[in-house]
């Protein structure tokens, strides 16, 4: 121990240089203190370590004070960082994106790399923190921010891919005579729109920003400005129309998908089945090569030549792609050009020449202009009404780029191998398509074959990211696109078809081996129909057979899952000898269909024609002295609509003749919907809490003594007098045990009166027994149920009792919360016990409380006895206690036969397979 000056020079010095090891010691010690508090005294032991010996070493004058903090944890065994999983330290904003990607690419910490004992040089940091020198920030930006040359062929590879998909994305838009005077204007949206997806994709946690220009709203935009060029005459306010049209678009389409990343009502792709979600994916990549295809065919100069060209060099990038790509794809890039110039001058051709027939584009076609911001519009020239007539087509636009994002994202998470939030994936993609929007630019995405690319090449996405963003700057700020006019016009269009023929692809032959023929016939079909017609036709054809295969699917899961008899199916009532008899006898009286999946108009006719067959194929319906129980459960039942309910009120139609149809289980909307759908059929009567319930109430119908019984029993009640004798004789009765020997325990009982509702023991389960306070109760009269308290434990006794009770108390605390996110602890009756019967017996033998709160039913008469007197008998009396222990044992036999029944019930409930309703039609009246 440090003497108390140094002590506080140490401390002084912790909290001006090591504030964090400060912090680090005040969780130990409150740790340290909870622990204390929380195990036993008992069990102290058991969770004491003896602390490692440290060989005492004297302060030496030269010892630096970052040595004596070293030196003071390790003499207090207090653990370094890297020994706990703290939080990760907060970074500095403006480099989350780049910190989230450094840090998987590095294994080692900060801490790491400074508690590092080796004499190789230490990794560069993961995080720059507060606490990060000046030399590791260097360390840093040398490993994460200088562009190696993979980094630059990376990037200047994203920027050839996304400038050619600009191109010809922005001839298909603005072919048209009318538009393509603007034709610079829309090469400035393009571009100027990447910079904002390249700096959104920066500064948010998305850990692949990657920019590309995003073209699936071509075959979207193609209808509607057909439709604006048929509607509007004057060129002026057409050109003014489409780009409102364009803004009202995209800032609709942001709007929607950020809705759709903060709430779950909104994300309309969470309820599209996945052949579907195939068809629309792979038709977009359809109707874009279509697109692509007709703009080389529109072209007067050998267009199939030039189509076939433009076949095979997307057929020779797809190649290249998956075949090292860092060398094949340059190598591609410059023989194609090469090879075309080559045979241009072999075929003694200019480029006037190569141009005048469309094989190149002309500099003044490929120079930028001026970007038509909404503030620089006529807004007088805008025809507004025409453009909200298109809301269907914006609407499916809208469902198509959130379809996108929510499939694509999680292939971004494989393809570099990082987690990927969707939400957050949905907030990005929205905030750019809204800002763009607001600005009138073109919204871009993270294109997956661009990603592709660039994670083959370069280990670090976001530093080609950055050369990509800063080149789409340059080009939009100078002429650079001009110098392009030398690469040929096949060069963009065979890009273009290769992105989007492997989309095509992947969504519709790929995902032949995770769909059946059926479903895989639905994605071609809708693919199809995207593909030669129109996407908002798709869309809904999408819609139509989302509902389809929702009603195909829960129409094959049959609607009853398990059909038992009152033979196999008991309450948890304690019956006596008698009883149960008579139950084994007229058990199958009492019929038990469970019931599972959403009921409606496809699959509930399924069980009307079970319930149908019933009277003739089972045995119970032909006697009819006895009366017969149908029970519907309903717990695994999600929801119902009209149709099942008034298929449930033709089941109470045709059984009631015959049988009493009770409904249990149900939930509180599907309770709603049978009391007020069904026109008054279904009653109150008919509907109870839970399964057990509904056999306790059909059971005492069934076991109703006859008069002569009845008459019996009173005469038996009178003549006898209310006393510790009446329980041991019906003890006796119930169970076919001889209890005279036990009258010798009457000096040591005392009578316990309780009243409807009293609460006789609300027991913490797992807690020792009190021998002078706990003990055993006689049952004379009365009923008394053990009902489940959501508080208690049902885990096995261990060591740390205490400590869990302690747990326990700490997450009741937030039951609130757990209310409000919808979990809800139910309470139910686990037994319903009667006179007769011996309560404590269990702990007695255990020496633990047993689970469960015992609640007087009605008024009850019980004596008590407690264990230290049994204790005392052992040595007093060990023959009257053999005899005690004979009857307790009896009971806990009994009692663990009743459990073991309801649980094999509850295993049958849930994992045997649904019925067939053909199998019951099979069997044959008896």
């Amino acid at each position: 121990e440090h003497s108390p000056p140094c002590r506080n020079s140490l401390m002084a010095h912790k909290a001006q240089h090591h504030p964090h090891l400060l912090e680090d010691e005040d969780d130990d010690r409150d740790r340290s203190d909870a622990t204390q508090e929380s195990v036993p005294s008992s069990l102290k032991g058991l969770f004491e370590q003896p602390a490692p010996e440290v060989q005492p070493r004297p302060l030496a004058s030269k010892m630096s004070l970052d040595e004596v903090v070293v030196e003071d944890r390790v003499s207090r065994h207090v653990p370094d960082e890297t020994q706990f999983a703290k939080p990760k330290p907060k970074h500095f904003p403006v480099k989350v994106g780049f910190v989230g990607l450094a840090a998987s690419k590095s294994s080692n910490s900060i801490l790491d790399s400074a508690n590092s004992s080796n004499s190789t040089p230490a990794p560069p940091p993961a995080y720059i923190t507060r606490h990060s020198s000046p030399k590791e920030i260097l360390r840093y930006l040398w490993k994460w921010a200088v562009p190696g040359p993979r980094d630059l062929l990376a990037g200047l590879i994203a920027f050839i891919i996304g400038l050619s998909v600009i191109i010809i994305a922005s001839f298909t838009l603005f072919s048209s005579d009318r538009l393509l005077p603007h034709i610079g204007s829309m090469f400035s949206m393009q571009l100027l729109g990447q910079v904002v997806v390249g700096i959104t994709h920066l500064f948010w946690d998305v850990p692949f920003p990657c920019p590309a220009p995003d073209v699936f709203s071509v075959p979207f935009m193609l209808p509607m400005i057909e439709t604006l060029s048929t509607a509007i005459e004057n060129d002026d306010e057409f050109y003014a129309t489409v780009m409102f049209m364009f803004i009202f678009s995209h800032v609709c389409m942001g709007s929607i998908t950020m809705f759709a990343g903060m709430f779950q009502q909104f994300r309309l792709s969470d309820f599209v089945p996945y052949p579907v979600v195939c068809g629309l994916l792979a038709g977009l990549g359809g109707k874009t090569v279509q697109i692509v295809v007709n703009l080389v065919l529109k072209d007067v100069n050998l267009p199939y030549l030039k189509l076939l060209i433009c076949l095979c060099f997307a057929y020779a990038f797809v190649t290249g792609q998956r075949n090292r790509p860092i060398i094949s794809l340059p190598l591609l890039f410059i023989g194609s050009v090469g090879l075309f110039h080559i045979g241009r001058i072999s075929l003694g051709a200019s480029i006037a020449d190569a141009q005048e027939m469309t094989w190149m584009y002309t500099p003044e076609t490929l120079k930028t202009k001026q970007v038509p911001y909404p503030w620089l519009l006529d807004l007088g020239m805008i025809h507004y009404s025409k453009v909200f007539n298109e809301w269907p087509t914006i609407l499916g636009m809208t469902v198509m780029y959130m379809l996108k994002t929510v499939l694509l994202f999680p292939g971004f998470e494989k393809l570099i191998k990082m987690p990927v939030s969707v939400k957050v994936g949905l907030r990005c993609q929205g905030f750019v398509a809204f800002a763009s929007g607001l600005l009138n630019l073109m919204p871009g995405f993270t294109g997956p074959s661009t990603l592709n690319v660039v994670v083959q090449i370069s280990p670090r996405p976001w530093l080609p990211s950055v050369i990509t963003t800063l080149l789409f700057l340059l080009c939009f700020g100078g002429s650079m696109i001009q110098h392009t006019s030398f690469v040929p016009q096949f060069f963009f269009s065979g890009l273009l078809i290769a992105s989007f023929g492997l989309l095509l692809y992947n969504w519709s032959v790929k995902s032949r081996s995770r769909l059946p023929k059926s479903e895989w016939a639905v994605v071609l079909f809708i693919a199809f129909v995207s593909t030669f017609y129109t996407m908002i036709m798709a869309v809904a054809i999408g819609g139509f057979f989302s509902i389809l295969l929702f009603a195909h699917s829960m129409f094959r899961v049959e609607c009853v899952k398990f059909h038992a008899s009152g033979l196999t199916l008991r309450s948890t009532i304690d019956r006596s000898l008698d009883q149960k008899d008579k139950l084994d006898r007229v058990g199958d009286h009492i019929q038990v269909l469970q019931l599972q999946g959403y009921i409606f108009f496809g699959n509930a006719s399924n069980v009307l024609l079970y319930v149908k067959s019933m009277p003739t194929s089972l045995p119970a319906f032909r006697n009819t002295s006895v009366p017969t129980f149908v029970i519907i459960d309903l717990p695994f039942v999600l929801g119902l609509d009209a149709s099942a309910v008034d298929v449930f009120s033709g089941v109470i139609r045709v059984l009631e003749p015959r049988a009493k149809v009770f409904f249990s289980g149900a939930s509180d909307l599907v309770k709603e919907m049978l009391l007020f759908r069904s026109g008054g059929v279904i009653k109150a009567e008919h509907l109870f809490s839970n399964l057990d319930a509904v056999l306790e109430h059909c059971e005492d119908i069934l076991l109703k003594p006859s008069r002569k019984e009845q008459r019996q029993m009173s005469i038996m009640l009178e003549n006898t007098v209310p006393s510790f004798d009446k329980a041991l004789s019906i003890i006796s009765h119930r169970f076919g045990v001889e209890t005279e020997a036990l009258l010798g325990l009457k000096p040591y009982l005392r009578v316990v009166e309780l009243t409807a509702g009293a609460i006789l023991m609300e027991q913490r389960a797992g807690t020792p027994v009190v021998p002078d306070r706990d003990g055993l109760f006689f049952v004379e009269s009365g009923s008394l149920r053990i009902e489940r308290n959501p508080d208690q434990s049902l885990t096995l006794r261990s060591h740390q009792l205490e400590l869990k009770h302690t747990r326990i108390q700490n997450q009741l605390q937030k039951r609130n919360a757990k209310k409000q996110l919808g979990i809800r602890n139910r309470s139910f009756r686990l037994s319903r016990i009667g006179a007769g019967w011996v309560i404590g017996a269990h702990e007695y033998f255990s020496g633990f409380r047993s689970v469960g709160v015992f609640v007087a039913e009605t008024d009850s008469r019980l004596h008590f006895m407690t264990f230290q007197q049994v204790q005392e008998l052992e040595q007093s009396n060990p023959l009257l206690c053999a005899q005690l222990y004979r009857v307790l044992g009896r009971l806990v036999s009994e009692a663990l036969d009743r459990n073991s029944d309801q649980l094999c019930n509850v295993m049958d409930m849930m994992y045997t397979f649904p019925s067939s309703t053909k199998a019951l039609l099979k069997v044959k009246p008896a």
